[in-house]
């Protein structure tokens, strides 16, 4: 009677807190009612892939969602006594990603053997895409809102039921689940973990933290018809969120990123999203994290002002030139014990190259400090510099420090490796 009570009291919040369902119907997986094809125009067969292999972990498991679908994962569970009880970390890919991506991007799968935890990784379901601008594919469905127990949205019930799967074979401490997600991963862990930190799951599960990577608001990527549905935010949650993103991210690291990008009008920065949970959501258990390359920073990269390409120059310093300037010591002691011969006079004249390019690199950058200048230059000298080839680098001297599209694109593709540590201390440190 008093579960039956609960029950009621726990629907009728939900009616209170979630305005509308943005989405006319859940993203449908593909099959033979559903065609459904890839980026390349080839046809997509079956609801879900398996994956070729889950490396470490060997090959991949599967369950069977309600619709009789194989919903495959890879899984690491440590070796545990009978009375252990260890932390769950479920990891999921971005849109278009794979499971494979885990083992190739991130050293989550060696972190969970050092530090023995549970580590779960799903694989997307095939799916429609309505929406412009997204392939069919893989992709998790956190369009279509229906957060009650029983919800109707199959990823929601999916992970329901892996959590379950998981939870069942007895080591799984249930106060320690966890997610982490990767830029369409990150918006539907987000979105699973509010709902479930706040009304359990149909077996009684909830999520104690969620590290969301590239990724802001769940609820600002719904569409209806096509438009971008606005929708009122009234769903209050306590979840520990830690927001990491590249201080130089497409999806955008702040509102000046985000006008400048032109993003799609599902999405909005992080920033703006860490607002939205901390002031509007009421959200205290909230971290940001700005990675740039390999080092923690306080503020997001400042945008160009034009739509310019960054200009190219060679990425050989003053740091490589000393590089070299060893190898070449090393090599002349190798020449006093081997002796002159053929095969080190080559090597010789490949490093007399070395030092005409870098004198040529160095010219080039005088050139340039006079172009910047506004000063006169040799005509003969401008075309050898314009046709001059090298290495490259995305950004300039001067660009090191400015965020453009190309530079943000790249950036999203990575994973911040180095700051897996301080992630998986984030979610630790809390527990239900």
């Amino acid at each position: 009677m008093i579960f039956l009570f609960n029950l009621i009291l726990i629907i009728s919040l939900q009616a209170k807190e979630v305005d509308k369902i943005c989405a006319s119907v859940p993203l449908a997986s593909c099959g033979p009612s559903i065609q459904c094809h890839d980026r390349n125009g080839s046809k997509i067969h079956e609801p879900s892939d398996k994956p070729e292999s889950c490396y470490q972990d060997g090959e991949a498991k599967f369950f069977l969602n309600s619709k009789a679908e194989k919903r495959y994962y890879c899984e690491y569970n440590p070796p545990v006594g009978n009375t252990d009880k260890l932390p769950l970390v479920i990891w999921l890919h971005g849109g278009g990603g794979d499971v494979k991506n885990l083992y190739r991007s991130t050293s989550l799968a060696t972190k969970a053997r050092s530090q023995r935890f549970h580590l779960i990784a799903l694989q997307a379901r095939n799916v429609k895409m309505p929406f412009g601008g997204y392939h069919d594919g893989r992709h998790i469905d956190s369009y279509w809102w229906d957060f009650n127990i029983h919800s109707s949205n199959p990823d929601i019930a999916d992970m329901d039921k892996l959590i379950q799967t998981i939870v069942a074979k007895g080591s799984v401490d249930t106060k320690r689940i966890y997610m982490m997600g990767w830029s369409e991963g990150g918006f539907f862990s987000q979105l699973y973990g509010m709902i479930r930190e706040k009304y359990p799951s149909p077996a009684g599960h909830r999520i104690a933290g969620v590290v969301s990577f590239s990724a802001s608001s769940p609820f600002h990527r719904s569409y209806e018809n096509g438009q971008a549905c606005k929708p009122t935010l009234n769903f209050r949650s306590n979840l520990p969120i830690m927001l990491v993103g590249h201080s130089c991210d497409i999806l955008a690291c702040n509102e000046q990123q985000s006008s400048h990008f032109n993003l799609k009008s599902d999405t909005i920065s992080i920033e703006r999203w860490e607002n939205i949970l901390k002031n509007q959501l009421s959200n205290r258990s909230v971290k940001r994290l700005i990675v740039q390359g390999n080092q923690i920073t306080q503020h997001c990269m400042e945008t160009t002002q034009t739509n310019k390409k960054p200009s190219f120059i060679a990425t050989q310093g003053d740091q490589t030139k000393q590089n070299r300037m060893e190898r070449f010591q090393r090599f002349r002691k190798m020449r006093e014990k081997m002796g002159k011969s053929d095969k080190d006079d080559n090597k010789m004249k490949m490093f007399q190259r070395m030092q005409h390019n870098e004198e040529f690199k160095n010219r080039r950058k005088i050139f340039q400090r006079m172009q910047q200048n506004g000063q006169s230059s040799n005509q003969g000298f401008s075309k050898k510099i314009g046709a001059f080839q090298g290495r490259k680098a995305l950004m300039g001297e001067k660009n090191d420090f400015i965020c453009d599209q190309q530079r943000a694109k790249l950036n999203h593709l990575i994973w911040p490796k180095e700051q897996e540590q301080l992630m998986l201390n984030f979610l630790f440190s809390n527990q239900l």
